[in-house]
């Protein structure tokens, strides 16, 4: 169900958008006035990989209608008719109408051996926007962004393996609009309408009064004891899987609140897991790190995993390597993201010839830049705080080459202080000028990806001045490729 229809496809099916990325569960649904009332009613939905179809033969609203599909999981869906034509036919069940259908839709379910669905987990992303205070004390934290963006790598890990998925919330917001005990009785009617082995609320912790603090520490709470009880057992399968990982836990990690709404009141074994104190100056570094988010999503998902006796699925040949942002990328991976030059997703995914293509006219050429992010390759503009061409700097690298006779070569256009001008008429010492680089070896592309080799830059003078090369020299050796 495509917002928008593909050209390439022939076939299509429309009707009233009820969910959607843009309607919300609380958004107001547009339809013909005679399309409203109580009345029979046809609908599709879905729910992670899954498609939902929903026939209802007793009379219902089209908001009564999509609150029934969103305490299933839906994600997206769609009322495909006003009422009185629906006819539907599950193995055997009819729902019948009067009305003669012209138009017929048909389902082929996997078979069973395809990985059926055989367990359910609710995951309730903690709070909401409308929960005042929920952040860091430098508001650079957000407990709601955290939670919401946990579930969501939980759900991808979970679906992977098999095991189906409900969200409390798909939004920013709570799935009431309010942050009180209703707003949590509505998690819990969500988890016990879906049918869940298993609730999960994700949070994170505060301690203090407003400020840092240096409690630290991953817990998990659950109602009461004993240890036997299935509740207990699910935590500890999570808690030894955060071991596993390397995960900081606290002092006691297993607590038992009987005040807690969510863990209370679920039909289903619940947890509710506080992954770290975001009023710890080291611990709330930590949880705005992706990294560390897909190690905690993935020993989360591991110990469910566990608990629920559900196989766990490798997620690709890259298992086991760290997907997250290497701490010497970090902070350059921040700036991307505050600066709109990337999405903040996929940091060690393979780059595409037209994703280069795009850096490198961000970088080199101006095109498509905006607020500064142009880094271009020019000593006086980065030393310009007007970013002008041909200023002190230049002046100065001039002068530089101009007293050790290094002059450009003819049809060269470039001023003296760029990047790759410096590289080919750095030195005329007689000796070589050893530089360390990454770059693409684009001898070994595989699979349509591609992978760093290990470069130096060599500014060879064995060729007398203005013709100085500049080779790249692999460390093992070999020449690579004259600029």
């Amino acid at each position: 169900m495509s917002a928008l229809p593909d050209a390439k496809r022939t076939n299509y099916i429309s009707g009233v958008e009820m969910l959607s990325p843009m309607i919300g569960i609380h958004d107001a649904m547009h339809y013909r006035p005679e399309v409203g009332g109580s009345r029979p009613r046809t609908a599709m939905a879905l729910t992670g990989d899954k498609l939902l179809l929903y026939c209802a033969d007793s009379p219902t609203t089209p908001e009564a209608l999509r609150d029934a599909l969103y305490k299933l999981g839906a994600e997206t869906a769609i009322m495909l008719d006003g009422g009185g034509s629906s006819q539907c036919d599950f193995q055997g069940k009819k729902i019948s109408s009067s009305r003669r259908v012209h138009n017929y839709l048909a389902v082929w379910l996997r078979k069973k051996e395809d990985r059926p669905v055989s367990k359910t987990v609710c995951l309730d992303p903690g709070h909401g926007v409308e929960s005042p205070g929920k952040c860091s004390p430098d508001k650079s934290y957000y407990e709601h962004e955290f939670a919401l963006d946990m579930a969501r790598r939980i759900q991808a890990h979970m679906e992977r393996c098999g095991v189906r998925v409900v969200l409390t919330r798909t939004d920013e917001h709570c799935p009431t609009g309010k942050a009180d005990t209703n707003d949590l009785l509505k998690r819990v009617a969500i988890s016990d309408a879906a049918g869940a082995d298993l609730f999960v609320s994700l949070h994170s912790n505060a301690a203090g009064n407003d400020g840092w603090y240096n409690a630290s520490g991953l817990m998990i709470y659950t109602s009461a004891g004993p240890d036997t009880a299935s509740r207990n057992v699910a935590a500890k399968a999570v808690l030894a899987r955060m071991t596993a990982a390397g995960v900081e836990l606290r002092g006691s990690p297993l607590v038992h609140d009987i005040e807690l709404v969510v863990t209370r009141k679920t039909a289903a074994p619940a947890m509710l897991i506080e992954y770290g104190f975001h009023t710890s100056k080291t611990e709330v570094e930590l949880l705005k790190k992706d990294n560390y988010r897909a190690k905690l999503a993935e020993a989360t998902a591991k110990g469910v995993c566990d608990f629920l006796g559900v196989a766990w699925a490798a997620e690709s040949a890259r298992e086991g390597m760290d997907t997250g942002v290497a701490d010497w990328a970090a902070t350059a991976w921040e700036k991307a993201k505050s600066k709109g030059v990337l999405d903040g997703t996929r940091p060690t995914d393979p780059v595409t010839r037209q994703e280069l293509a795009v850096d490198y006219a961000r970088v080199f050429l101006g095109a498509g830049s905006y607020d500064r992010i142009l880094a271009p390759p020019y000593e006086s503009v980065f030393t310009s705080e007007e970013g002008l061409l041909f200023q002190d700097s230049y002046h100065e690298v001039y002068r530089l080459y101009r007293q050790n006779s290094v002059r450009k070569s003819p049809g060269y256009d470039f001023p003296d202080d760029h990047l790759v001008y410096c590289f080919r008429h750095f030195s005329r010492s007689g000796r070589a000028l050893y530089l360390p680089f990454q770059i693409w070896d684009k001898g070994r592309v595989e699979g349509g990806g591609r992978r760093t080799t290990s470069w130096d830059l060599a500014l060879d003078d064995r060729i007398a001045p203005p013709t100085r090369s500049v080779t790249w020299i692999r460390q093992d050796g070999r020449s690579g490729l004259d600029i």
